[in-house]
């Protein structure tokens, strides 16, 4: 079988300009920021009708500090893969003027996770202490704007900062004049920022239905509206952190792979993960039923009359199911990587062995 690859000014034509890829890039980000934002802070809303100040300061502390580290700590890898490969074409006056912009303080520092999420913090209390001085009935109303327009602007102008650093230090790496330094580490790590975000964002948002009257205590947790009530609570809680467990990290990986930092998983997925993805989750949400059903009547045994425990003790089966998944798919987004950094090697092997020169 022959393949026939079009020459190079067909090819040009094929693949977008730098500037049509960042401005598209930004773009679908703002959607992508957006929309979750929106999400997260409706369900922050509907969780916490009578939201307080400390609601609101905990739930946009978890919706955007979370944004933020990964958007700082995901964006190296991502855009040396995006400058290595074929994702954009960059001509040479596009290439020396990214090579000759003055490197800016502001831009240096949120390429940092910790100070991303610092700064998106520090946003986040200053909106609170605005609504310190605000009467209780518009807090919701503030809640709603701040999280739905304030902090997404936010994270955008962030990200968009940090772009054109995290570009201009990519091609630096590139050109060999100034590479990253390599430091290993493997899958395991992102399971475990991973699982941490899902818990910080999760308790931060499920907590405050604690004060709904579905999940009152006062006739204790085995009467049968408590345990339908927390069933439905942890069947949805697990739904959501299935669907965040899918989420592909593959390209990040290439990038890492490309830097030679991603070390090959030491272990396989095990073996309850193999099969149809659809059918495992509705063996898991049985399990999880049966789980919550149980928690709700030990806790009425031992007089356990506290929501928080309660809810702890449930998440633990969920949070367990999410790191059995997520190690899947990170896995598969390795394998999958692999792949993608041998094709390429083959299609341009003078790109990815001499890199981008700043002539």
């Amino acid at each position: 079988m022959h393949i026939i690859v079009p020459d190079k000014r067909a090819l040009l034509k094929m693949i977008p300009s730098y500037n049509e890829f960042i401005q598209r890039h930004l773009l679908f980000f703002f959607i992508g920021c957006f929309i979750t934002t929106l999400f997260l802070t409706a369900s922050l809303a509907r969780n916490a009708p009578d939201a307080s100040v400390a609601d609101m300061f905990f739930g946009l502390s978890a919706i955007g500090g979370s944004f933020a580290w990964m958007m700082a700590s995901e964006g190296r890898p991502y855009w040396i893969y995006t400058l290595c490969s074929l994702r954009m074409h960059e001509d040479s006056e596009t290439l020396k003027s990214l090579f000759d912009q003055p490197e800016i303080k502001i831009d240096y520092y949120l390429t940092k996770p910790w100070c991303s999420m610092l700064a998106t913090l520090a946003v986040v209390a200053t909106a609170c202490l605005i609504g310190i001085l605000l009467p209780p009935a518009v807090i919701n109303g503030w809640l709603a704007l701040c999280g739905i327009i304030v902090l997404p602007s936010w994270l955008c102008l962030c990200h968009t900062h940090a772009l054109r650093n995290n570009i201009r230090q990519s091609l630096y790496h590139l050109s060999r004049l100034k590479p990253f330094p390599v430091k290993k580490h493997g899958i395991r790590r992102y399971l475990f920022e991973d699982t941490i975000i899902m818990l910080v964002v999760n308790l931060a948002l499920v907590l405050p239905v604690a004060r709904k009257p579905a999940f009152t205590l006062d006739n204790g947790s085995q009467t049968p509206a408590f345990i339908i009530a927390m069933i439905i609570l942890m069947e949805v809680v697990l739904i959501l952190m299935l669907m965040v467990g899918r989420k592909s990290k593959r390209y990040l990986f290439c990038g890492e792979l490309i830097l030679d930092e991603l070390e090959a998983p030491t272990c396989k997925s095990p073996f309850i993960t193999k099969g149809n993805r659809f059918s495992r989750a509705i063996f898991w949400c049985l399990l999880v039923g049966v789980w919550t059903i149980s928690v709700c009547l030990i806790s009425s045994v031992i007089a356990a009359f506290s929501f928080t425990l309660i809810y702890l003790c449930a998440l633990t089966f969920p949070v367990a199911i999410f790191l059995l998944e997520r190690f899947h798919t990170l896995q598969l987004d390795y394998h999958h990587a692999v792949s993608i950094i041998n094709e390429y090697k083959k299609i341009a092997p003078t790109r990815m062995k001499n890199g981008i020169s700043p002539a």
